[in-house]
């Protein structure tokens, strides 16, 4: 199983109007069906208004992005490397220091400057790097790949396992997450600041994870959405998600967004999830915000997602193939990696 390279369906991008429908609150469990109820069209032009007028994308023709939409200024660095060839995420502590990983354990660091390559001392796959400061970032991978920055080098960490991790999350040099699947059930891995340990979950598989601190963690992946109370991971609803949920971002503890297969968009408030109606059937691979009224999807296909406070934006950009990672510096500032390993950095 590989969650950066998902099947893509050959279907147009539409971008419709996000209309909210609630999922279910921590107190009550609950079933959702994404994208199959009677309220959602089968139909790929779902929720399309007529008010809003085509823009054209570079290298993917003509979509129907929202009027309002930002203007995005996109710039490319570094095509013509082979070093950054497919990377699959980004992630920085800030505008000025920014790593970006992927295939065969390649990685590049970015400085405020430059994008220069990166050894981290593994020759695996990196699926996802994130970090609590310029001195704390973790990556993790394939063949239960760990490694650790220190802000001087960089650490392998041998669990010995087979596991393959696509996603790490950190509230603190105690307290990290690193979540994945060994070919049969989800693991999750804890670090408490000495060692890494496994963690019981019921999940199929899990590809996102997201906390706003050590006793409120959320994870995503095959079976919908787990939650972590600082003792056990459980199913934050009942039922089964028909579509896979990739990724997760949040503001707080009252906002996360969790982003997925066909076009899935969800949204914690603190007291329960509901789901957009994208009126895209394309992958959401990423999420990545600065502000709980900047928050930006990508995926399969063009365009891009943002989110205002107000309601989601399609913003057409530059990166062609997969959108695999994204990474929101600052406002007005959001990097985005492809399959092509090409790196892009939008400004608005």
């Amino acid at each position: 199983m590989n969650r950066a390279w998902p099947a893509i369906v050959g279907l147009w991008v539409l971008c419709g109007c996000f209309e909210a429908h609630e999922m279910g609150s921590m107190d009550e469990p609950f079933a959702i069906s994404v994208g199959r109820d009677a309220s959602v069209s089968s139909s790929p032009d779902v929720g399309v208004p007529d008010a809003w007028s085509p823009a054209t994308c570079a290298n993917a023709g003509s979509h129907p992005c929202a009027a309002n939409a930002p203007p995005v200024v996109w710039e490319t660095f570094n095509t013509d490397s082979s070093d950054n060839s497919g990377l699959i995420d980004i992630w920085g502590s800030g505008p000025n220091e920014i790593w970006a990983v992927g295939w065969g354990g390649r990685s590049q660091r970015w400085d405020g400057h430059t994008w220069e390559p990166a050894n981290l001392g593994t020759p695996n796959t990196l699926n996802k790097v994130f970090g609590c400061s310029s001195t704390d970032v973790w990556a993790v991978g394939e063949k239960g790949t760990i490694v650790h920055w220190d802000g001087a080098t960089w650490t392998l960490t041998e669990l010995g396992t087979t596991t393959t991790f696509f996603a790490v999350w950190c509230s603190g040099p105690q307290d990290a997450w690193a979540v994945g699947y060994d070919g049969s059930v989800a693991v999750a891995q804890h670090w408490d600041g000495g060692s890494w340990s496994a963690v019981p979950s019921e999940a199929g598989a899990l590809f996102g994870v997201w906390g706003s601190g050590p006793n409120d963690v959320w994870a995503t992946g095959s079976d919908g959405i787990e939650h972590w109370n600082g003792t056990t991971w459980w199913h934050a609803f009942d039922g089964v998600v028909e579509e896979p949920l990739q990724s997760l971002w949040g503001s707080g503890p009252g906002d996360v967004w969790a982003v997925g297969d066909y076009g899935t968009l969800a949204h914690w408030d603190g007291s329960s999830w509901s789901w957009a109606e994208s009126g895209t059937y394309e992958y959401r691979n990423a999420v990545s915000g600065s502000a709980p009224d900047d928050v930006w999807a990508v995926g399969t296909g063009e365009p891009s997602f943002h989110w205002t406070g107000a309601g989601w934006n399609c913003v057409c950009d530059n990166a062609e193939d997969i959108r695999s990672g994204v990474f929101a510096s600052q406002r007005g500032e959001v990097w985005v990696v492809n399959g092509r390993g090409t790196i892009h950095r939008g400004t608005y």
